[in-house]
């Protein structure tokens, strides 16, 4: 998840993203750059786009914080267990349950790792930054919270120890306790895909 720079003079009618979720300050600094909101969508390779703020005028509603919209017409969808799931029967014929393999399980806790970033891009020394998972090195809590944190300019290694502990600290207290990240990664660039999804599991390797 990264910051972004401002746009001047674009003028755009409709603005839609697909891939990474939006963060509200994404959709604010749409509003303010080009006069209209960033419009979240949330869809799949194997089965197209299932969700969305639609532009519509027949299906149209306002943008949400932090949510992709809803289910496009002749879906039927629904949160199940923290998962998305597709009713099959009420719908065409796919279905999609999640992606595990980027959901932290914690000490009995199932943390999604946007949200953890979503509150870590808040901090101005931050300029990108990922969380993911690993085994827990005492093998009490299953797994850890980690964040690759990729600074907002010149940090010094002097700095670090300091700038982890806010970060630690600004998710502990604002967000949850048991969703901080036990350790903090200083990192000069993230990995990501040529379309810029996070790769997570190359930082789950390292």
């Amino acid at each position: 998840m990264s910051k972004s720079g401002a746009v001047e003079g674009v003028t755009l009618r409709r603005a839609s993203s697909a891939g990474e979720p939006l963060t509200p300050d994404v959709v604010a600094w749409g509003e303010k750059t080009f006069g209209t909101p960033v419009r979240d969508h949330y869809g799949q390779t194997e089965l197209g786009m299932l969700i969305g703020n639609h532009w519509h005028d027949d299906v149209v509603h306002p943008v949400r914080d932090g949510s992709t919209g809803r289910p496009l017409p002749g879906v039927t969808a629904d949160v199940v267990e923290g998962r998305l799931a597709v009713d099959a029967t009420a719908s065409p014929l796919f279905w999609f349950a999640g992606r595990d393999d980027d959901v932290i399980l914690a000490a009995g806790y199932r943390i999604g790792p946007f949200d953890v970033e979503s509150v870590l891009i808040t901090h101005p020394e931050v300029a990108d930054v990922a969380v993911a998972g690993r085994p827990d090195p005492e093998g009490v809590r299953g797994e850890v919270v980690e964040a690759f944190v990729v600074p907002a300019g010149e940090v010094t290694a002097d700095r670090h120890a300091g700038l982890a502990g806010e970060l630690q600290a600004l998710v502990r207290d604002t967000y949850s306790r048991h969703a901080y990240p036990r350790t903090v990664h200083f990192v000069p660039e993230l990995p990501r895909t040529p379309c810029g999804k996070i790769q997570r599991y190359l930082l789950r390797a390292r």
